[in-house]
């Protein structure tokens, strides 16, 4: 696969399949390779079950790097749901994957948050799925650590997925992410890309612009499905709240997935 300033391989590493994801030279800025060195450094520093490993980096020279990652064989959570579209009983049948899918991620976050670490582009595109390890959280190329006196205005992230705070570049905390969960909630519901229903007076799609205006000035969120089980819409609702204050801590959303995981099972 190939990206603006890089591109990722399927590659053996110890007799193990893994990911090779490169920063070229002659596409990247000095600004791009500082960057992807400072991903490197922090995703190095992870270790939990719910996180993309890094294995390793190298270079052939000093502005070609490469990073070695642990390979998910099922490609990314968009890719996914674009493949398996959703049917009128979809819950019934996909609710307990779906659901620890979705544990996963918020366990991540949880993880990520207890560091002070804001990820900041949380997103189907983010989330990486294996038939054996389930989902795991990805990308942390604009990944930030944060201190309790400190709050950040740099916008960043991918605007379907941001907290109106970000769009609005005010400042901002670690409840950009769960924000950012809540519209994940949504795609896991629908399988659609977030706000792809929406249609102007003529039933065009809107512009960028209108969308966000839409979000930022008329509480727009994404919708969801006739047949979502109630408690996680409300749920994608209460992490999308217009307020950061009012949104749950990750912590509080791995208690109430693991609840519901549990009610499944009985």
């Amino acid at each position: 696969a190939a990206g603006a300033y890089g591109e990722v391989w399927l590659g053996q590493y110890h007799h193990q399949r893994v990911a090779i994801k490169t920063c070229l030279a002659s596409r990247a800025s000095r600004k791009h390779l500082q960057s992807f060195i400072d991903e490197l450094s922090l995703v190095g520093s992870l270790q939990s079950r719910h996180i993309v490993k890094l294995l390793g980096a190298g270079w052939f020279r000093p502005t070609d790097l490469l990073a070695v990652l642990e390979y998910m064989n099922l490609g990314d959570l968009r890719e996914y749901l674009n493949d398996h579209h959703p049917g009128p009983d979809h819950h019934s049948k996909q609710t307990l994957n779906k659901v620890e899918c979705a544990t996963s991620i918020a366990n991540a976050l949880a993880y990520l948050h207890a560091k002070r670490i804001i990820h900041r582009d949380l997103k189907s595109r983010n989330v990486l799925l294996d038939d054996t390890k389930g989902a795991k959280l990805a990308d942390f190329g604009i990944a930030r650590t944060y201190s309790v006196d400190e709050t950040m205005t740099a916008a960043a992230g991918t605007y379907r997925w941001m907290a109106p705070e970000v769009l609005m570049f005010k400042q901002y905390t670690i409840a950009v992410d769960v924000y950012s969960f809540g519209v994940v909630l949504s795609e896991l519901d629908t399988h659609a890309v977030p706000y792809s229903h929406v249609r102007n007076d003529k039933g065009h799609a809107v512009s960028d612009t209108a969308l966000l205006a839409m979000v930022l000035y008329h509480n727009l969120r994404p919708t969801f499905s006739a047949t979502c089980p109630p408690w996680l819409s409300e749920l994608a609702l209460k992490c999308m709240d217009s307020d950061p204050a009012q949104r749950p801590e990750p912590a509080e959303i791995v208690a109430i997935l693991n609840a519901q995981m549990m009610s499944s099972m009985v």
